[in-house]
C-alpha cells in the first residue's frame, strides 16, 4: 500500500523477544488491532502490557487491550472520556499512549474550547476547534481525564510529550497550533509566497498538570 497504509483486509500484529531479536513470538493472536497499532510496556513490570487497536465495525474509535501475563491472555477494555459538561464527548482513540507506574498517559484529538484573537474587549467569544490533548488513566485504562486543561487558553494542542519516570507529577508537554491553511506571514507582500514558522512552545508542570 502506498506510504505504508494498510490495505483492507490488513492488519498488525504485536511481536515479542526475550533473547534480543534472535526470536520473535506472536502475542496478539487472540487480539485485533485492526489497521492502528500502538504498544507500551510498564518499565517496572515487562509482563504488563497495553495495546491500542481500533474497534471492530468503527474506523474512528479505538479499543484497548491490557495482559498481565506478556501477552498470553489480554483483557478487552472500551475506554471512557470523562471530560467537562458542555464539551462535546469524543470517541476515544488515544494515541502515544505510554505508562508509569500506575498511570496511563496519552494524546486525544477533541473539540475544545479556545479564546477568539483579536476581539474588541469585552467581548469573549470562545470558538470550538480540534485540538490533540493530554489525557491521563489512573484505573488501567477504563476512564480518561484531561490533564492539560489550564492550557487550553494558549489555543495549542499538544504534538508531544515526556513524563518525568522518577515524578510522574513532573511532565513536558509540547504545544502547537491546531491544523489548518498555512497562513501569511504577518507584514509579508501580497503573493510574496512567504508563510509563517508554525509557532511551539514547550511546558512542563511539577504539579501533574
Amino acid at each position: 500500500p502506498a506510504q505504508g497504509a494498510p490495505s483492507a483486509g490488513q492488519q498488525f500484529v504485536v511481536l515479542r523477544s526475550t533473547d534480543a531479536g534472535k526470536h520473535w513470538q506472536n502475542i496478539s493472536a487472540n487480539i485485533a488491532p485492526g489497521y492502528v497499532c500502538q504498544v507500551t510496556v510498564n518499565p517496572a513490570n515487562q509482563n504488563d502490557i497495553y495495546v491500542v487497536g481500533t474497534a471492530t465495525g468503527g474506523q474512528s474509535s479505538g479499543v484497548l487491550y491490557h495482559s498481565t501475563d506478556g501477552g498470553q491472555t489480554w483483557t478487552t477494555i472500551t475506554p471512557t472520556l470523562s471530560i467537562p459538561s458542555p464539551q462535546t464527548i469524543p470517541v476515544w482513540d488515544v494515541q502515544q499512549i505510554t505508562i508509569e507506574g500506575s498511570h496511563l498517559f496519552g494524546i486525544q484529538y477533541a473539540q475544545t474550547l479556545v479564546p477568539q484573537q483579536g476581539l474588541p474587549k469585552g467581548l469573549p467569544q470562545p470558538r470550538e476547534t480540534t485540538l490533540p490533548r493530554l489525557v491521563t488513566s489512573v484505573d488501567s485504562g477504563h476512564t480518561w481525564t484531561y490533564i492539560d486543561t489550564s492550557l487550553a487558553s494558549t489555543s495549542l494542542g499538544v504534538r508531544g510529550y515526556a513524563v518525568d519516570p522518577a515524578d510522574i507529577t513532573t511532565i513536558y508537554a509540547l504545544l502547537g497550533p491546531a491544523f489548518g491553511p498555512v497562513q501569511p506571514r504577518m507584514g509579508a507582500p501580497t503573493g510574496s509566497g512567504v508563510v509563517s514558522t508554525i509557532n511551539s512552545a514547550l511546558y512542563k508542570t511539577t504539579d501533574g498538570g
